[in-house]
């Protein structure tokens, strides 16, 4: 548990003890676990659902960027993914040009 924190510990574990991870997957029908993320990188947006790790994986291909991290954030009171990229060494890449890259990918 939660060292003083009885409430988060609550809400963090089952009754007998298990950690809720916020992980979510599917098993396969050989009986193999498939994680595929976490439900805090999802965010609903206009009747679609994006999740981050997706979005990392095609603002990864877009040129110049070296790596990005996508996060879950609120602006103005809604949720929303914001990518944090890390450009290529001598690489000058903004983010118009990585939204340009992601509408015609």
């Amino acid at each position: 548990g939660y060292v003083g924190n009885e409430e988060l510990t609550k809400q963090s574990f089952s009754e007998d003890g298990y950690f809720f991870s916020k992980d979510y997957g599917r098993v396969k029908p050989n009986g193999e676990l498939i994680i595929q993320g976490r439900t805090e990188d999802i965010v609903s947006r206009d009747g679609n659902i994006y999740h981050a790790s997706q979005i990392e994986s095609l603002v990864r291909k877009a040129p110049g960027v070296y790596q990005v991290t996508v996060i879950n954030v609120t602006v103005n009171q809604k949720e929303d993914l914001c990518a944090c990229i890390v450009p290529r060494v001598g690489v000058s890449v903004s983010e118009q040009d990585v939204r340009d890259f992601c509408e015609n990918e």
